[in-house]
Formats: C-alpha cells, sequence, structure tokens
C-alpha cells in the first residue's frame, strides 16, 4: 500500500530559500502498509495485512483487501497438494456448546449466527479434488476456493474490514495464538473468503 504525503517546505536558508518559495510542497511516495497471502493454515490459506498505526480509520486495508481479492479471483489458482493442510475435526465447535469455542459477544455475530456448513478446516481446494486421496502424484496442483482470516477477538477495525470486504465468520478459536504485545494467548476469529461463482474457473 502507498500513499501520497506532503512533506514539508523547506526552511528557507539565511537571506533567502535558493529562490525556491518557501509556499512551495514537494510530494513523496511512501509504503504505509503491506498485504500477503498463500500463509498455510489449519483453516486454509490465509491472507493478512499490515498498516501503518496513523493510517487506521481511513478506508485504505478495506479497499486494498478488495482490490486484492478481485485481483486474486481474476484467474485460477492452484497450489501443491503437498503444502496443503487438511485437519479433518475442527478442535471445538462455535455451535457445539464446547468450552474452547465462543464469541464471548464481540463484533456483530454471535456463535448462533455462524454457518455451521463451514465449521470444518481445510485445505481451499475443491472439494472433489480434496475428496481424492491419490498417493501417486505427491506434486499435484489442485485449486484454491477460498482464503481464510484470522482476527484477534478485540480487533474490532479488522473485524469490520473483513465484513465490509465480503468475508464470513466461521468460527472462533480460543486462547490459539500468542500475540508479543499481550502475555495471554489470544482468541481468534476465523473470516472466510470464497471464490466468487463467476470467477474465472479455467484460466490457469
Amino acid at each position: 500500500m502507498v500513499s501520497d504525503y506532503a512533506s514539508l517546505p523547506p526552511l528557507p536558508a539565511e537571506g533567502g530559500n535558493d529562490g525556491v518559495p518557501a509556499t512551495d510542497i514537494t510530494r513523496e511516495t511512501k509504503m504505509i502498509g503491506s498485504i500477503r497471502t498463500t500463509t498455510v493454515s489449519a483453516w486454509g490459506l490465509s491472507i493478512g495485512y499490515k498498516l501503518r498505526s496513523d493510517c487506521w480509520g481511513k478506508g485504505y486495508a478495506t479497499r486494498t483487501i478488495t482490490a486484492f481479492l478481485d485481483m486474486y479471483w481474476s484467474r485460477m489458482r492452484l497450489a501443491p497438494r503437498r503444502d496443503m493442510v487438511v485437519v479433518p475435526e475442527v478442535r471445538s465447535s462455535a455451535t457445539g456448546g464446547q468450552s474452547k469455542q465462543g464469541d464471548d459477544g464481540a463484533h456483530a455475530s454471535s456463535a448462533g449466527d455462524l454457518d455451521p456448513g463451514l465449521q470444518i478446516k481445510g485445505n481451499g481446494a475443491t472439494a472433489a479434488t480434496r475428496g481424492a486421496e491419490s498417493n501417486d502424484d505427491d506434486g499435484d496442483q489442485i485449486e484454491i476456493t477460498h482464503l481464510i482470516a484470522q482476527v484477534d477477538l478485540e480487533n474490532v477495525g479488522s473485524m469490520r474490514v473483513c465484513e465490509k470486504c465480503g468475508g464470513r465468520l466461521v468460527a472462533v478459536e480460543k486462547e490459539c495464538i500468542k500475540v508479543w504485545r499481550f502475555a495471554e494467548m489470544r482468541d481468534m476469529a476465523v473470516w472466510r473468503f470464497d471464490k466468487p461463482s463467476d470467477s474465472v474457473s479455467s484460466q490457469a
């Protein structure tokens, strides 16, 4: 992510400013954040972003992720079968009432709003390909059909970004990640971004 920042005008030298008016302002492009994907997780290939704190609340993250997803789904995306992670069981269900899952009233979606059909860990490959358990070619390429994002439940801004970018809250994992600035393990919301049905499905 980049943005145009107006830099301060140069201070005039003693006796003048070498002919440059002190009101002239030069503009420079600075990096304000980054976005990445294809990090393997138990829920699928994950996406994430970083944004400078002085740029929060300005819509940069929402616009960037929206543009990124449009670009990402504009062609078929493949990943090696061996690099995909498939975990057949959810450690704890968001609707099953187990002690390690819940939403604690965070954000707009309650545990009862979560889609039980999506609360299954697994890769972003097509179900038909994923279900074909073949060991004859460990390097098979399989299509990616969704991306996920894991967000700290208390990070209201990023939760809102995921919602505005078309994500669906599919699960909440309790005490699953250690974040450096917190002493305790953190609860993480799992958001899912499905490939649109009208996206390119045949272009490699």
